[in-house]
């Protein structure tokens, strides 16, 4: 049998992402002979992911397990899905043996989102068809909204509401209301950051850096908005850690690590999307959308990450945005349009806390923890 190639990065990222997942569900003993006695005989024999034959013993030996224990954790493996086994005896009087594959990670990533809910996105281009049917008073008159779905799924406003300030908005928003009704704005707060997290974290970044950007501010001796572009910029650079060598920081912080851990998932996306039959350059949003480059289109490996930051914040924005519509008979209130990560409603009650809960659910569905900011306005006028 010939010896197939270990992809040992793939092999730390499936390792990491397994002990992530499902530390909850697996002792010890089992984790061992997943991340240790496993991966031996893939190196040995088939490659990462692909399927041979051991007898338990062996495996015993390799994991430095005891028989019982490396049965009852194949066994625990098996339940909460990161393997397939077929046990039995290749003949009368023959050990006991067992056929394994370790599922590959698109797999239980698939898998593992399948066990939330199954996330169904709409497009950006009916989401801009149903938008554009619709109008609503801005200012000293009524308007119809002008939106255009974009190659990363998000929708773009053109006309009166193009590249305009939140106060420009809600200001003209006010003044066709009338008295009585409120305004909602809801918008979600460092929406990039907190999915590149979790992106780093599905690969086995962990560390964790409470305000990132005051202690850039603080080595750097530069203003925090400075810093906060500073490091957002490393996500979508060609090389992050190019780019930190000319920082004046000291080695070795967590902004090394993580621009390290940036680079890796870059390459890894890169490969992954390497234009196929049918397929220029690509990536897929974690929600699952497609994004593929035009055709005359330059790329360089930071921006298929934030295609994916970018449609994984549109998927769910779209989502949101379709739910409010749907909901406006019962409950009473008006989607007037998204901008962005934000969207503005309004009614006749304070809906604000609901609108939250539909955007916060809508990111959870992925696992994403996003955070919502929000406020609502009463219209008022005084006698």
């Amino acid at each position: 049998m010939t010896t197939q190639k270990y992809n040992y990065y793939d092999g730390d990222k499936l390792n990491k992402f397994v002990e992530n997942k499902y530390r909850s569900k697996l002792d010890n003993s089992a984790l061992i002979l997943y991340s240790l006695g496993l991966p031996k005989l893939e190196k040995k024999q088939c490659g990462l992911c692909g399927p041979f034959t051991v007898s338990h013993d062996k495996l015993g030996l390799i994991s430095f397990l005891s028989t019982p224990t490396v049965r009852k954790s194949l066994i625990a493996l098996n339940k909460v899905g990161v393997i397939e086994m077929i046990t039995g005896q290749s003949g009368k009087g023959s050990k006991i043996a067992t056929r394994i594959r370790r599922r590959p990670i698109i797999e239980l990533q698939g898998s593992h989102k399948q066990e939330l809910e199954d996330y169904t996105t709409v497009s950006a281009r009916k989401i801009a068809d149903i938008l554009n049917s619709r109008q609503f008073n801005f200012g000293n008159e009524t308007i119809t909204s002008q939106y255009n779905p974009q190659q990363t799924g998000r929708v773009y406003a053109k006309g009166e509401l193009a590249n305009k300030s939140s106060d420009f908005l809600k200001n003209n928003l006010e003044k066709g209301m009338t008295n009585g009704e409120y305004l909602i704005y809801a918008d979600y707060s460092q929406a990039e950051p907190t999915v590149i997290k979790h992106i780093l974290n599905e690969q086995g970044f962990t560390e964790q850096c409470e305000e990132p950007y005051d202690l850039l501010a603080e080595m750097m001796d530069i203003t925090r908005d400075i810093a906060k572009k500073k490091f957002n910029m490393l996500a979508y650079s060609k090389s992050a850690t190019a780019i930190i060598k000319h920082w004046p920081i000291p080695e070795n912080t967590f902004f090394h690590r993580y621009a390290e851990a940036l680079d890796k998932y870059k390459a890894y996306l890169w490969d992954k999307g390497n234009p196929i039959s049918g397929l220029r350059r690509h990536c897929r949003t974690l929600a699952g959308t497609l994004i593929e480059k035009n055709k005359a289109e330059k790329l360089h490996k930071g921006q298929l990450l934030s295609w994916q930051v970018q449609g994984t914040i549109a998927d769910i924005m779209n989502n949101v945005v379709l739910k409010i519509i749907n909901l406006e008979n019962e409950k009473g209130w008006q989607m007037l349009f998204p901008v962005h990560d934000a969207v503005y409603a309004k009614a006749r009650f304070d809906c604000e806390e609901e609108i939250v809960e539909i955007m916060e659910s809508e990111a959870m569905k992925l696992e994403i923890p996003l955070q919502v900011k929000s406020e609502s306005y009463l219209k008022c006028i005084e006698i």
